[in-house]
């Protein structure tokens, strides 16, 4: 009898339990995240940004890109895209996806497409484009929609300060200028900065709102651009104290391979001096491919020491300009100005 009275409490209980276990038990879900996207003729994996909702994603030359379909992806349990796999889609203009939870929360994400070619060159890299973003600067573009190079300006502005900006030289040339400027709120200084790739501001961590790389896939021998140089008078660090050197300009370009947030360095190319030239100087530095040795300086090696084969593909290319080569410490010289203008890969 009490065998059978226990049989039964088992039954009741897991009937009970059964009941409770439906799928809207603790509500519906509310995620709606993407986590890969790959579309037909894609080279390598697409890099997401969960904050900016940026998908950057690189296809083969040969791709017709008035009409590319999605053919995989992957979103939070219980969520869907729109649209889905199998639609053709003109990635000529921007194209937006939207992911759905199963509660019906929404985020729309930004499809930026990059066509890989042999000999690219960086779109914009004579530094023509500027858009005024009616926060009281101009941003280098044709809008915000049409993200290759970014600046620091966004967090800067807040201080009251804008670093960077153009400089209209002749009819149809205009240049980039960088300077770094003094900050009375928030930190010492603001450094004048341009760079392939993204900002999105991080007040908790402002070195982190620097989010460079776009897609990229040849392989350049070096690099070229045109430049002037003036170090400001007095080097100090991020807390006022004055430094043993003059202040130098950062001029480099990396190429990596990414596979989903894991990243490998392929190839290195960098300028940093306190070389001051008045007039405009053409520098030219060669790639390094593979891993660089003992005779390299530190900073210019990736810090978790990853390196792609150097006979491999790249995909991202980050080119990064900056009148002050510690800005993202907060060091550097008021007053330091760097003027560029025709950036350009040589093959």
């Amino acid at each position: 009898m009490k065998r059978l009275q226990h049989f039964l409490l088992v039954i009741l209980l897991l009937q009970v339990t059964t009941a409770c276990l439906k799928d809207d038990h603790f509500g519906q879900s509310p995620y709606n995240t993407l986590y890969s996207f790959e579309l037909e003729d894609q080279i390598g994996e697409a890099s997401i940004d969960q904050v900016t909702c940026i998908v950057q994603c690189s296809v083969d030359s040969t791709a017709d890109v008035t009409s590319l379909v999605l053919v995989d992806y992957r979103v939070s349990n219980y969520a869907s895209l729109n649209p889905g796999p199998g639609i053709p889609l003109d990635f000529t203009d921007t194209v937006f996806y939207t992911v759905t939870a199963e509660n019906g929360n929404t985020r729309v994400y930004k499809v930026i497409l990059s066509e890989a070619k042999q000999n690219e060159q960086v779109r914009n890299s004579g530094f023509q484009d500027w858009y005024d973003t009616g926060n009281g600067y101009l941003e280098i573009g044709t809008d915000a929609d049409n993200i290759v190079w970014s600046t620091g300006n966004a967090g800067a502005s807040i201080s009251g300060v804008i670093p960077t900006y153009p400089e209209v030289m002749a009819e149809n040339d205009t240049a980039a200028i960088m300077e770094t400027k003094s900050v009375s709120i928030g930190p010492r200084i603001a450094a004048g900065s341009l760079f392939t790739g993204i900002f999105e501001l991080n007040i908790l961590n402002p070195p982190k709102s620097i989010k460079p790389g776009i897609p990229f896939s040849s392989r350049p021998a070096a690099f070229k651009i045109s430049m002037k140089y003036q170090p400001g008078e007095e080097n100090k660090d991020g807390d006022g104290n004055p430094l043993p050197y003059d202040d130098m300009a950062d001029i480099y370009v990396l190429l990596e391979v990414r596979n989903g947030d894991a990243k490998q360095r392929l190839a290195t190319a960098w300028y940093r001096s306190s070389d001051t030239y008045t007039d405009w100087h053409e520098l030219q530095v060669d790639f390094m491919y593979g891993e660089l040795d003992g005779s390299y300086p530190d900073f210019m090696k990736p810090e978790d020491g990853q390196y792609a084969d150097p006979s491999a593909t790249p995909t991202h290319i980050s080119v990064i300009l900056s009148s002050s080569a510690g800005g993202g410490e907060f060091e550097g010289a008021v007053g330091s100005l760097l003027s560029v203008n025709d950036f350009e890969l040589i093959y």
